[in-house]
């Protein structure tokens, strides 16, 4: 339940034979990845010799009516959601982007933030270019247009190796998908097929839901690229240390995903496992704040040996609350997101286990509730060490202002949020529980160690 959201989910599909439609699975596959993004939807499909794009504010059915009612046939399509975390909420800055260039006509859709963008943009405003947003993914495609000597593939990583941060690019002319990730690998992103047909996606759970199975997870500075012909990979960007977002693994992605090899679902039961072994507890029950909670919520009631139970009730038809343009509107929408069961709580020592602490407004809130509930007493648990540190990669936390734990000690926020107790994983227990060293995964939010230079 962090008050977090990341910038946007990718899924793309080709047919091989180019006599499949594609559409309809793309469309499902945005579904799938929805929870990446709510505020806007588009989908890119090749007509002929060129590329239509639908694309519209809200949720994946509302921002893509006009294709469910015209529903056109397509061997090659590129979905995208997005967030309201750009800032720029209008359908202009939805992707994908399509340009007409001298490859012809490309569209792009983009899973991440550029730390240069600002540079990148001034560049090429100074040589002329004209640009309607201030979306990393329309700088992309700017500077690939510009390389119009150079063959498409060739093209793109030249763009991509100007730019610094955070993207998990997604890219179809005519003939082709790209698929590219970042040196760092900072977004995940895959590649399924079910039958003849390719897919790219952010996360490998939108192919089980379109019955398909994954291949592989693309590789940082890799690029594939997928055309009838089949599936050509190379390394294209400059070799660098891993990075995937942490994050990734703690809420952003769906438990059914996998990530570098990991289940989310397994690895966030090992994260409530570990912060059961480092701060063990006696209490009557262990709950989950629904939903981002419940893997690491049963992992510390199984190494504890508390029961778990379900102490609030989620209206699933309320929506994700984090991913509000304004703090008004998430309050509100929690209101009538959550519910006590007073049958389960009254009298009770509650043990609430939360993947993160952000801003504080939910964990207070949540707490708030337990108690009107009956809870006696309301100790919170979470998954992971305190988040004090601004992300400037696509994640929705970019001042160190709104960050509670910049400003407040343990004590201080246990209070803060009327908690009877609160304690959080530390550092080498999330590794530990993930698998991996500091080295191999972006952790700044809670390091404050960057893996890029950042510029802003």
């Amino acid at each position: 339940m962090a008050e977090l959201s990341e910038e946007c989910g990718i899924f793309a599909a080709l047919s091989l034979t180019g006599q499949d439609d594609v559409v309809p699975f793309v469309y499902n596959g945005l579904f799938s990845l929805q929870h990446r993004g709510q505020e806007a939807a588009g989908i890119a499909l090749l007509d002929q010799a060129k590329i239509d794009v639908y694309k519209g504010l809200g949720y994946v059915h509302e921002a893509l009516r006009e294709l469910e009612e015209r529903a056109p046939e397509s061997p090659m399509a590129l979905g995208h959601v997005r967030s309201n975390q750009s800032g720029e909420r209008s359908v202009v800055s939805a992707q994908p982007f399509v340009g007409h260039t001298a490859h012809g006509d490309i569209a792009i859709a983009n899973n991440g933030n550029l730390i240069n963008s600002r540079a990148l943009r001034d560049d090429l405003c100074s040589r002329g270019t004209l640009l309607q947003t201030r979306i990393d993914s329309e700088i992309l495609l700017a500077l690939m247009a510009r390389n119009s000597r150079l063959e498409t593939a060739q093209a793109i990583s030249q763009a991509a190796s100007q730019a610094v941060g955070a993207f998990s690019l997604v890219l179809m002319d005519n003939k082709s998908l790209y698929a590219l990730r970042d040196p760092q690998g900072m977004k995940p992103l895959c590649v399924g097929k079910l039958g003849d047909i390719m897919m790219v996606s952010s996360e490998s759970c939108a192919f089980e839901n379109c019955g398909a199975e994954l291949l592989f997870e693309v590789e940082p500075g890799e690029m594939v690229t997928i055309s009838r012909e089949g599936i050509k990979r190379q390394k294209v960007l400059a070799e660098a240390d891993p990075a995937l977002c942490v994050f990734e693994y703690i809420y952003l992605a769906r438990p059914d995903s996998i990530l570098a090899g990991k289940n989310v679902h397994q690895t966030r039961r090992a994260l409530g496992r570990e912060l059961g072994r480092e701060k063990p507890i006696k209490a009557d029950l262990v709950m989950a704040a629904p939903e981002s909670g419940i893997s690491a919520a049963l992992g510390l009631a199984t190494e504890l040996g508390i029961p778990y139970e379900i102490g609030l009730v989620k209206n699933r038809y309320v929506g994700r609350t984090f991913i509000r343009p304004d703090q008004k509107t998430r309050q509100n929408a929690l209101r009538l997101k959550l519910t006590p069961i007073s049958s389960v709580l009254k009298g009770k020592r509650v043990v609430l286990v939360d993947d993160s602490i952000v801003r504080g407004n939910t964990s207070r809130k949540t707490v708030q509730l337990l108690r009107e509930g009956g809870a006696k007493e309301v100790y919170v648990y979470i998954a992971s060490p305190p988040f004090r540190y601004p992300c400037y990669y696509g994640v929705d936390a970019t001042s160190k202002d709104e960050l509670i734990s910049s400003r407040l000690d343990k004590e201080e926020l246990g209070k803060a949020i009327g908690a009877d107790g609160l304690e959080f994983l530390s550092i080498e227990g999330l590794y530990r529980a993930i698998g991996v060293n500091a080295q191999e995964i972006c952790s700044a939010c809670f390091s404050g160690k960057y893996p890029t230079v950042i510029e802003l």
